[in-house]
């Protein structure tokens, strides 16, 4: 993922606000200062999917990777991962995620963290997540209408 990918990432990610929360061009720039890991999958010489990445030792103030890294050692963090609607069901989730895994065992982390939200819930997520290995290890309330679900994958 490069700066060239900013309007391409926002777009997406814009699609799918209700999921992956608001990001705006600080954020962005901020996340791919910080995730170096991050990557982004085109088809047709168009951005489709995105996966943004961070150490669990990267100096991010989001509320949600502080939770994890005040409690879990040894982890990478997906900070976001969004599939176009026209692209979903073809295997872009478990790529990625395939990526984030293999990027996490090179850095000797022990972890793969992730959150989803459960309410409302995504369940499409969270079925995924469950399929894949993740298990829920606590859930919080962000606003009395959203709750996330904190999820670890063992590596």
């Amino acid at each position: 993922m490069s700066s060239a990918d900013e309007a391409a990432v926002l777009a997406l990610n814009a699609a799918a606000l209700q999921q992956t929360g608001p990001m705006d061009s600080g954020l962005f720039q901020r996340l791919l200062e910080l995730g170096p890991e991050s990557v982004v999958v085109e088809r047709d010489g168009q951005l489709v999917g995105c996966l943004i990445l961070l150490a669990g030792t990267a100096p991010h103030d989001g509320e949600n990777f502080r939770w994890f890294a005040e409690r879990v050692r040894s982890f990478v963090y997906v900070d976001r991962i969004v599939i176009a609607e026209r692209e979903r069901g073809r295997q872009l989730g478990r790529l990625l995620y395939e990526h984030a895994a293999e990027r996490a065992r090179a850095l000797g982390l022990a972890w793969i963290a992730a959150e989803v939200n459960a309410e409302p819930p995504n369940t499409t997520s969270l079925a995924f997540h469950a399929t894949h290995g993740f298990v829920e290890i606590a859930r919080r309330a962000i606003t009395p209408a959203k709750v996330v679900s904190y999820q670890l994958r063992a590596l």
